[in-house]
């Protein structure tokens, strides 16, 4: 996997960053976060789109992502499942989500580390 500053980065613990800096090893990211480090062998996909980093039951722009898909004519995109009352339609009823209307990402990975789970 060849890596270029620049990238957008998916490491297997969940955390989406830009790279800024590599090293032999690490990557210095920049991340909703800050700035935060990962190792290379960490890096599980990688693109200059953050669209391609996206995955099913991601939180993208606080809604849950259902389903990822390519469209006939290549673009990628994404479905949200926009289950409020509040929001009566479909993402695909009002186009493709682009890169830039991308505002906020939280990981499957990351809303698992983060959740508290009630139970007796």
């Amino acid at each position: 996997m060849e890596l270029k500053e620049g990238m957008y980065v998916r490491d297997k613990y969940g955390r989406i960053g830009k790279i800024m800096c590599i090293n032999n090893k690490f990557l210095l990211l920049d991340s909703q976060n800050g700035h935060q480090s990962t190792f290379v062998d960490d890096v599980i996909k990688t693109s200059f789109n953050i669209i391609d980093l996206i995955e099913v039951r991601d939180y993208v722009n606080g809604y849950k992502v259902i389903s990822v898909g390519i469209e006939e004519q290549g673009y990628k995109y994404i479905d949200l499942d926009f289950d409020r009352k509040d929001d009566a339609v479909h993402w695909e009823q009002c186009g493709s989500l682009q890169n830039d209307e991308i505002k906020s990402i939280v990981t499957k990975e990351q809303f698992e580390q983060i959740s508290y789970e009630v139970g007796e």
